[in-house]
């Protein structure tokens, strides 16, 4: 996990060169079709059993578990859509992350 992290950090230069090539269109089209293949996945964890990985449909613990995750990272995103955006950090002209904007 340590290795795919560092290679990721390292060919993260490559990839932000190419993004100009890609508009909005697609890349949102990919992370929607990431999303959905990824929906099979999230449902099953919220009937199986994290330890044991065994599915009980009929143990809500799990279900109110995962249902309460999307219900606070959709707070998160109605509440605090605007804070990153216009924190100092994200400034064009700050030295660490105005370097990282894209566009």
């Amino acid at each position: 996990m340590i290795v795919a992290g560092v290679f990721t950090f390292l060919i993260a230069p490559i990839f932000i060169k190419l993004l100009r090539f890609f508009p909005p269109v697609v890349t949102g089209s990919l992370i929607t079709i990431i999303g959905l293949c990824l929906v099979p996945v999230g449902a099953l964890d919220a009937v199986a059993d994290p330890f044991t990985h065994e599915t009980d449909p009929t143990n809500i613990r799990w279900f109110l578990y995962a249902l309460g995750t999307i219900a606070i990272i959709g707070a998160i995103q109605r509440l605090f859509s605007g804070f990153w955006p216009r924190s100092r950090c994200c400034s064009p002209g700050h030295r660490l992350c105005g370097r990282l904007r894209v566009g």
